[in-house]
């Protein structure tokens, strides 16, 4: 039986019988429920055809789908962290993740496309209440060890969303995309109940502190910080959803461009060799120059062939999950209060969402005169909004 007791002088917030052990079971729980996450969000990636010929409609519009899941991700991002605040990050985030379930389950009634991106939306809204709040007890788990624990967690999240387009790929290929609808909401059942047995209880609040909240989210570091890679965030979720569907475009068979798209996230992984290197140098720096890096490669795209494709799929991988990873830990640690630590995530995810999914909009949009000009456009945005970052960087000085 796990026991928790919030103080709020510890060093550690947990006191758990069995220590060592009950903190590795809840880290794994932790991870584990960011793996089936990051598949609720790419499990329709390799449906964006399937779906379009379901209803009638182009591929520019079938994007809309993902764009209106970030607009509900984005939007709740702060409502979520104030609940965080009040009924702790635990429950909240196990409420997103059920969220996430039922969604999957009612898109298998959506009569039309509207309705379809109504569930989406409100799949989006479950993403919200999980994140921050998972991210938020992982770090007072291992306040210690943030940067590697980080890093982990967003690696699990390149698993869980590789995973969910290789194997969507292939039920949605032999059996249809409401098949893949039906088996992704079954699939997170699970996990909710995971996360509700193992991970330790938070610590609850009489109320939410509004003073304090408005104060929080007022701070113009964390605008400024989710501002600079807004774009940068909204090429990793553009870059992988759509590659799989480009990779067909030039001619690759469906199951080579299902491999190709996953790469994107399961190369994620590769950046394990560069943690320890990176943790030496200066984040900020170091983030803006890999981000530069990344824009280039995706405005390279439309002179590659799959090969070409396979390479930049790789990096931009190992890239984004570097860059996300050092964006997290600069935001968790300003945060000195745990308490306001989903509110400030929250805040910076919320941010990045909503810039990122004007981009998408935009990206979608540029989809109607061939992906040349969309790449370019993301690419380019990934570059331009950078030096935001700079302004307000000693705010986030190691």
């Amino acid at each position: 039986m796990v026991s928790c007791n919030f103080s709020q002088n510890d060093n550690y917030p947990f006191e758990i019988q069995s220590w060592l052990s009950s903190r590795k079971i809840a880290a794994f729980s932790l991870f584990a429920s960011r793996f089936i996450y990051a598949a609720n969000w790419f499990n329709l990636s390799p449906a964006v055809n399937n779906i379009g010929a379901w209803y009638g409609i182009p591929v520019s519009t079938v994007g809309l789908v993902f764009t209106f899941f970030l607009v509900g991700a984005g939007i709740f991002q702060i409502p979520a962290g104030m609940i965080a605040s009040r009924i702790g990050p635990k429950r909240t985030s196990v409420i997103g993740l059920a969220i996430m379930s039922i969604t999957s389950f009612l898109a298998l009634f959506a009569p039309d496309f509207l309705v379809l991106i109504l569930y989406r939306t409100v799949s989006g809204i479950g993403a919200a209440f999980f994140f921050s709040s998972a991210l938020a007890v992982l770090s007072d788990l291992y306040p210690e060890n943030i940067t590697s624990m980080t890093w982990l967690n967003n690696a699990c999240f390149n698993l869980g969303g590789g995973f969910g387009i290789v194997l969507m790929t292939w039920v949605t290929g032999g059996y249809g995309w409401i098949s893949n609808s039906l088996l992704m909401g079954l699939l997170t059942v699970p996990f909710v109940f995971l996360m509700l047995t193992t991970v330790p209880a938070s610590e609850q609040f009489a109320r939410i502190d509004l003073p304090r909240v408005r104060a929080k989210m007022l701070g113009r570091g964390t605008w400024l910080l989710a501002i600079g890679f807004s774009g940068f965030w909204a090429s990793g979720y553009e870059f992988p959803e759509f590659l799989k569907s480009y990779a067909e475009t030039i001619g690759a068979t469906p199951s080579l461009a299902g491999a190709v798209g996953s790469l994107a996230l399961f190369s994620g992984l590769g950046g394990i060799v560069l943690t320890s290197w990176i943790k030496k140098k200066d984040p900020i720096v170091s983030s803006i120059l890999m981000s530069v890096v990344a824009g280039i490669g995706i405005m390279l795209l439309p002179l590659l062939g799959i090969a070409g494709i396979t390479v930049v799929a790789i990096a931009e991988g190992i890239l984004f999950g570097l860059v996300s990873a050092l964006e997290y830990v600069l935001v968790i640690k300003s945060e000195p209060e745990r308490r306001y630590r989903p509110l400030r995530l929250g805040l910076f995810n919320s941010i990045q969402i909503l810039f990122g999914s004007i981009l998408s909009l935009f990206f979608t949009f540029l989809l109607s005169y061939g992906y040349t000009a969309s790449w370019v456009f993301l690419g380019f945005c990934v570059i331009i909004l950078l030096p935001a970052v700079l302004v307000e960087r000693g705010e986030f000085r190691p």
